[in-house]
């Protein structure tokens, strides 16, 4: 809009209000001029917010601001702050201003409590304090739906009863001095785990867990916009150097290679030595503490490989194969 323009509807908005505010014969003789419309209004308080965006964002306590539909249907320019009892005019140049209470914006992180829950986000059993992953979110031919993700965060290592509470997020991310989490973070309930058998000569093919959903939690079956989205519902057989991606509790989006297959490894644990035949490893830089149950995916058609279970000091992840744990727990994939 030209400044001319600008000028020019202010100045109509002025005389319209001078008008109406006036007692006089004159005034009360004149017809009533017509309100501008809802464009005109929008587009005078976009010039507005656009010319007095410094002056505002001087202001202290304020966070940022915005061109808005006030409650009572007229255009205005909405200013966030962090505190209440911020010195913030009521009006601009013409065009109201109205604020909200938003505190500081932060970036939302997976560590967050997430509601609706999604793939990716941290969660963990309310009786430890082990961060893990929403791996992915399975179903039985029922319909029941739950919360796949490894033996070691959701099941503690054999240690739990059926039906203890998971929480999303962990404890490690939801209480500062990592204390159970109670009702109100309660996602699931432990379903049903794989038991791992502990020493040197074990043969475990798997770490997993599964755990029941509350029906009434919302769920979104995919990751966050950063992410990769929805996975697809077939899995995948893992090959050498196939792509893979996974969206996990710390570290995020990571792309990696498939390094090794038919992979026997020793995963040490403080109540022991696990010992994993039949896995898979990535390449470096793939998962981090915290990543356990991630969902391993296809770069090309984001199709199930397998779950994060470990890895090195180089990022390097290994992960159990998806299709035996499906099986186990004869469920699928919840994807698209």
């Amino acid at each position: 809009m030209s400044r001319s323009a600008f000028g020019s509807m202010l100045a109509a908005m002025a005389l319209a209000t001078s008008l109406a505010g006036c007692s006089t014969d004159q005034a009360a003789s004149t017809a009533p001029t017509p309100a501008p419309s809802r464009s005109t209004q929008v587009a005078l308080v976009q010039a507005v917010n656009a010319r007095m965006a410094d002056y505002l964002e001087q202001i202290d306590g304020v966070e940022g601001h915005a061109v808005e539909i006030a409650s009572d249907g007229s255009a205005a320019i909405r200013v966030y702050t962090s505190q209440a009892q911020v010195a913030v005019p009521g009006q601009l140049a013409g065009a109201r201003v109205v604020t909200e209470q938003t505190g500081i914006f932060r970036p939302y992180a997976l560590t967050d409590r997430l509601r609706p829950v999604p793939m990716g986000a941290s969660v963990g059993n309310d009786a430890e304090c082990l961060p893990g992953t929403v791996g992915a979110f399975v179903e039985k031919p029922d319909g029941r739906r739950y919360i796949l993700c490894a033996n070691h965060v959701f099941a503690r290592l054999n240690a739990a009863a059926i039906g203890e509470p998971i929480v999303q997020p962990s404890r490690v991310d939801g209480s500062a001095a990592c204390s159970p989490l109670g009702p109100d973070f309660r996602v699931a309930t432990l379903a049903e785990f794989e038991p791992l058998v502990f020493g040197n000569q074990g043969a475990n093919v798997m770490d997993a867990a599964i755990a029941r959903l509350d029906p009434r939690i919302d769920i979104l079956p995919a990751t966050l916009a950063d992410g990769y989205g929805a996975p697809a519902s077939d899995p995948i057989a893992a090959t050498l150097d196939m792509e893979v991606q996974k969206y996990g509790r710390t570290t995020g989006l990571t792309q990696a290679r498939v390094k090794a297959i038919d992979v026997t490894v020793k995963v040490t644990f403080p109540s022991g030595t696990v010992r994993y035949v039949g896995q898979i490893m990535t390449t470096r830089d793939f998962g981090g503490l915290g990543d356990s149950g991630s969902l391993v995916v296809t770069r090309a058609g984001v199709r199930p490989v397998g779950i994060v279970i470990g890895g090195t000091n180089t990022g390097a992840a290994i992960v159990t194969p998806i299709q035996p744990i499906l099986r186990r727990f004869g469920v699928r994939i919840q994807g698209r």
